[in-house]
C-alpha cells in the first residue's frame, strides 16, 4: 500500500507471519492504554474576563456554570450551540435581550434576568471632585438597593462610562440627577447638603483669634441659595470683608442687621473672648475679665478699637490711667470704681517675712487696706516688689518702714512685739529635776519684750546652759526671780520644775 506505513513493514528483512502478529498485538495494547489515559484526563477550565467598553470588567466563571444542574459538566450545552470557539463575536445587551449569548439562559426563567446588571457588572462608589463644594459622593449601592434595574439610568440618563459635566442649572431642568431628584420621586436638587459637604469654616482673624462659621446652624433656618452665590462664592478664595463693610450690609451684615438676625455689635456671638492675665512685675498677675465687663455692657465697641486695639496694646502706666487712658477711660470713680482702688484688680496677698531671731513674721495686707490706702505705703515707704532692703528694729524705732505708722500715736508701738512676731511656749529639758516650762504668754502680760531681749536673752535659743547656782547669783531667770520682783529661784521649785 503506497504512502502508508504498514505495521509489518521492514526495510531490512522480509516479514514473517509470527513476527507480524506480535507487532500488531503490541500496537493494539499501546493504543488501548493511550485511549484509556485520554478518557480519564480532566479538562481544566478557567474564568474568562471580558473588558466591556463602558461597564467595566465582566468575569464569567466556568466552574459556577458547569456546576449548575442544567449543565452537569456538559460543555456541549454551550459549545458550540451558543458559542462558537472558532469565531470571535461581540454581543450587545440588545442581542442578549433577543436570546443570544448569555440571554439564551438569563431570561428570568432558566436563570436570573439580564436586567439584574450588578450580578455580572461591577459597580463602584463614585467621588466627583467638585471645585466649588469639595468631594461629592455618589453611592451605587444605595441607589441599586432602591431600584436594582440599572437601565432606569443607563444609558437614557448616563452613559455607562465617563459623562459630560452637568451644572446645577441643568439638573433643575430635569437633566442628570434632576430626572429623579425633583422633590417628587426623590428629594429635590435644592437639598444641597444631602450630596455636597458643608463644613464648619474657621476664619483666621488676626485681632480676635479664630472665628468659626457654623454651616449646620445656618442651614436649619436658611437655604444655601440665600447666601450662595448672591453673597458668597462657593469657594474660599473670596476677598476679606471688614466689620465696617458688614455694617453697610455686605457679607454677614446682609442678615445680621438686628432685624433678620442678631446685630453685628454682639461681637461675642461670633468672636471668641478670653480672660486675660497681665504680668505686672510690681504686683503680680493682674486679671482682666471680659465676661464681667460684657455683662455690664455687651457692646464691645465701648472699648474696641477706641480705647484698646483688638490685639496687643502698648503698656499703660498707672499714671497714664489716672489721666484717663486705658482702663482709666471708665475707671474714673464716676463710670466705674477709681483706678486708685488698687486691690480690685491687683492681688494683695499676705506677706511672710523670714526673721531668723523670732521666726516667720506675717504682714496682713487685708487688715492694713481696711484702714489705709495703698499709696500711703507704696511707693513712699516700700516699692511694690519684695526686693526691698531689710530694715532693723532700731531703724524702725527711728521712723523707717513699719515705724512710720507704728509709733504709738498713729498705730500701736513697735514695742508691742507680739502683735507681729510669734511667741511660743518653751520647754527646757532638765534631767535632774524634770522639764521646765516657760510661758511667754504669762510673762508677756507682765513685762515688755525688751525687758528680757536682748539684755538677758538672745531671741534665738542659746546652747549655753545656766545652772541654778548662776541664777541664784542673779543671772538669767535670777535677775527677776530674786524674791523681791518675783518668787525666788531658791525656793518654790515646783513653780517651774515638774517634779
Amino acid at each position: 500500500m503506497t504512502g502508508r506505513l504498514h505495521a509489518c513493514d521492514n526495510a531490512d528483512r522480509k516479514p514473517t507471519g509470527k513476527r507480524c502478529m506480535i507487532r500488531i498485538t503490541i500496537l493494539m495494547i499501546s493504543l488501548m492504554l493511550i485511549s484509556a489515559g485520554l478518557a480519564g484526563a480532566v479538562v481544566e477550565v478557567q474564568n474568562v474576563t471580558f473588558q466591556t467598553r463602558d461597564a467595566g470588567k465582566v468575569v464569567f466563571s466556568h466552574p459556577i456554570h458547569m456546576s449548575h444542574k442544567n449543565m452537569a459538566n456538559n460543555c456541549k450545552v454551550c459549545h458550540y450551540g451558543i458559542y462558537n470557539l472558532k469565531k470571535r463575536i461581540r454581543y450587545t445587551m440588545a442581542d442578549m435581550a433577543k436570546g443570544k449569548s448569555c440571554g439564551a439562559c438569563h431570561n428570568g426563567k432558566d436563570a436570573f434576568p439580564l436586567k439584574v446588571c450588578v450580578r455580572c457588572h461591577q459597580t463602584k462608589e463614585i467621588v466627583y471632585q467638585v471645585k466649588a463644594t469639595g468631594a461629592t459622593h455618589f453611592s451605587h449601592k444605595k441607589h441599586v438597593a432602591l431600584s436594582p434595574n440599572c437601565n432606569k439610568c443607563h444609558p437614557s440618563l448616563f452613559a455607562a462610562g465617563p459623562n459630560k459635566h452637568v451644572t446645577m442649572a441643568d439638573m433643575e431642568k430635569g437633566k442628570s440627577c434632576g430626572a429623579c431628584h425633583n422633590g417628587k420621586k426623590a428629594f429635590g436638587v435644592d437639598k444641597c447638603t444631602t450630596c455636597h459637604p458643608a463644613r464648619e469654616i474657621v476664619f483666621k482673624v488676626k485681632e480676635t483669634g479664630p472665628t468659626i462659621f457654623k454651616h449646620a446652624e445656618h442651614i436649619e433656618s436658611h437655604h444655601c441659595s440665600d447666601c450662595h452665590t448672591r453673597l458668597y462664592g462657593t469657594k474660599r478664595r473670596g476677598t476679606k470683608v471688614s466689620m465696617a463693610e458688614m455694617e453697610k450690609g455686605k457679607s454677614c451684615g446682609a442678615c445680621h442687621n438686628g432685624k433678620d438676625s442678631f446685630p453685628l455689635k454682639e461681637c461675642t456671638r461670633c468672636h471668641q473672648v478670653k480672660e486675660i492675665a497681665y504680668r505686672v512685675s510690681a504686683t503680680g498677675a493682674t486679671h482682666f475679665s471680659h465676661k464681667k465687663h460684657l455683662e455690664i455692657n455687651p457692646d464691645c465697641r465701648a472699648c474696641h478699637p477706641k480705647v484698646f486695639a483688638a490685639g496687643r496694646n502698648k503698656r499703660a502706666t498707672m499714671a497714664d490711667m489716672e489721666n484717663g487712658k486705658s482702663c482709666g477711660a471708665c475707671h474714673d470713680g464716676k463710670n466705674a470704681f477709681d483706678v486708685k482702688s488698687c486691690t480690685t484688680c491687683h492681688p494683695a496677698g499676705d506677706i511672710v517675712f523670714k526673721v531668723k531671731e523670732t521666726g516667720p513674721t506675717r504682714f496682713p495686707h487685708a487688715e492694713h487696706i481696711e484702714a489705709h490706702h495703698c499709696s500711703d505705703c507704696h511707693t513712699k515707704l516700700y516699692p511694690t516688689t519684695r526686693r526691698s532692703k531689710k530694715v532693723t528694729m532700731a531703724e524702725m524705732e527711728k521712723g523707717k518702714s513699719c515705724g512710720a505708722c507704728h509709733n504709738g500715736k498713729d498705730s500701736f508701738p513697735l514695742k508691742n512685739c507680739a502683735s507681729c512676731h510669734p511667741t511660743r511656749e518653751l520647754v527646757f529639758e532638765v534631767k535632774d529635776a524634770g522639764n521646765v516650762a516657760f510661758s511667754h504668754t504669762s510673762h508677756g502680760g507682765l513685762y515688755a519684750c525688751n525687758e528680757c531681749h536682748v539684755s538677758l536673752f538672745a531671741t534665738t535659743r542659746s546652747t549655753t546652759r545656766i545652772s541654778m547656782k548662776e541664777m541664784e547669783n542673779g543671772t538669767s531667770c535670777g535677775v527677776c526671780h530674786d524674791g523681791k520682783n518675783a518668787f525666788s529661784v531658791k525656793d518654790k521649785c515646783e513653780k517651774c520644775h515638774k517634779m
